[in-house]
């Protein structure tokens, strides 16, 4: 016979909700054994209540003490790779958008080379090359180089397949 859909909710009735938390326990509890059994592991519960002044254990407290501490002790093993504080998940995150920054500088000045280039082919270069300063001519010039460089890969590569 199957039960009706659950609406879950605050349950209002002290008496009910105690009753209801009861049989919950119990059933979690019995859900673990069975967890236990069939599948040769190690597990425990642990429950606070407002019923009851201490913690509730299963199976009991000295094994769930001793299964707790187990999955501390692999929590601290996991975490020395994962796990990092405040300051270095920042130092991270800095260094990491410092890259983008400067991969995104390196393209900018790529595009910005390649617009230079396409003027002063299109314009002459009298007109179009304004550098401020010896080192922007001497990027250029690098720029160009590398450019020709590509270009003259290609070409090699077009005539020998």
């Amino acid at each position: 016979m199957s039960r009706g859909k659950l609406k879950l909710g605050y349950i209002v009735d002290d008496d009910s909700r105690k009753t209801t938390f009861k049989g919950r326990v119990q059933g979690l509890n019995k859900k673990l054994s069975e967890l236990t059994t069939l599948c040769g592991l190690k597990a425990c519960s642990v429950i606070l209540s407002p019923y009851h002044e201490t913690p509730q254990f299963w199976p009991d407290e000295v094994e769930a003490r001793q299964v707790l501490t187990r999955f501390k002790s692999t929590l601290q093993q996991g975490r020395n790779n994962k796990v990092m504080n405040h300051d270095e998940f920042l130092e991270k995150k800095i260094a990491k958008v410092k890259l983008q920054v400067q991969k995104q500088e390196k393209e900018n000045c790529h595009l910005e080379m390649t617009k230079s280039m396409n003027e002063a082919l299109q314009h002459g270069p009298d007109e179009t090359l304004n550098f401020t300063s010896s080192k922007e001519a001497w990027e250029f010039a690098a720029f160009l180089n590398n450019q020709m460089k590509e270009l003259k890969e290609e070409i090699e590569a077009r005539r020998n397949p």
